[in-house]
C-alpha cells in the first residue's frame, strides 16, 4: 500500500515539475521572467577578489568580506578574472 502512495506522490511531482517549467518557459518569452537581480559590485566585492586571487586572504575571508554566498562569490570571481 505504501509502494502505491509513494507511486502516485511521485507521479503528482513529476506533473507539477512540469507544468512549473512550462510556465517558466512560457513567462521568459513574454519578458516577464527574469529572475533575482544581481547585487552591484562594490569596492569591497573588488577588494576581496584581489587579495583572494594573490593569495594574501583565503577563500573563507574573501567570501566574508564581500558579502556574498560562497556560489556567488565564485561566479563573480569567474566573471571578474574573464575581464582582465
Amino acid at each position: 500500500m505504501l509502494t502505491v502512495f509513494a507511486a502516485i506522490a511521485q507521479f503528482e511531482r513529476e506533473i507539477t515539475l512540469e507544468r512549473q517549467k512550462e510556465g517558466i518557459a512560457a513567462a521568459k518569452a513574454r519578458g516577464v521572467y527574469k529572475g533575482r537581480a544581481r547585487k552591484p559590485d562594490t569596492p569591497e566585492l573588488k577588494m576581496a577578489i584581489k587579495g583572494w586571487e594573490s593569495g594574501e586572504i583565503s577563500a573563507a575571508d574573501a567570501i566574508r568580506i564581500s558579502g556574498l554566498s560562497k556560489s556567488a562569490f565564485y561566479e563573480r570571481t569567474k566573471g571578474y578574472l574573464r575581464k582582465k
